[in-house]
């Protein structure tokens, strides 16, 4: 086990025996313990790659002379990581029908642009749009069936197989 390891570890269970004495004496607080939580782990990583995408396209809107288009690639890393963390915090809230309906209009934009883009190349795999478009289809509508509830979860994992 690492140096960072075992502090990080070191630093988890301080944490949960302070938690224990403070509980154990009434003295609680307001529940935080001193090394954060994983609520304030989420906000930092969501500033984090927030304030990366921010900076990086202001430098390229605001970039005079020379700009070649692969500088763009530096968006990327911050994208990803923004779409990756949203999806985890909207499948966890996916009972709601804002999250489902969110989620579901995302797959289906996604759908539909991936196979705009598909549609302008037909001498590259011509049958791949159509097939995108179905699949993306199908996965908004199993992405909508927790909220809903209209649908049984065998329902939605029938919907979801069948993508």
């Amino acid at each position: 086990m690492g140096l960072w390891t075992q502090r990080r570890t070191r630093a988890i269970t301080d944490t949960g025996a302070a938690h224990a004495d403070a509980g154990r004496a009434g003295r609680t607080g307001r529940g935080r313990a001193y090394a954060g939580t994983s609520s304030d782990a989420a906000w930092a990583a969501f500033a984090l790659w927030g304030s990366w995408l921010l900076v990086t396209g202001l430098i390229f809107s605001l970039m005079q002379g020379i700009f070649h288009a692969y500088y763009t690639v530096a968006l990327a890393p911050a994208i990803a990581a923004l779409v990756g963390m949203g999806t985890a915090v909207l499948w966890s809230y996916r009972r709601s029908l804002w999250a489902a309906g969110t989620l579901a209009l995302t797959v289906a934009v996604t759908a539909v642009w991936s196979w705009v883009l598909l549609s302008r190349s037909s001498e590259w795999n011509a049958w791949l749009g159509p097939v995108v478009l179905v699949a993306g289809g199908r996965c908004r509508r199993a992405c909508g069936c927790d909220a809903v509830g209209w649908w049984s979860r065998q329902r939605c994992g029938a919907v979801a197989g069948r993508a």
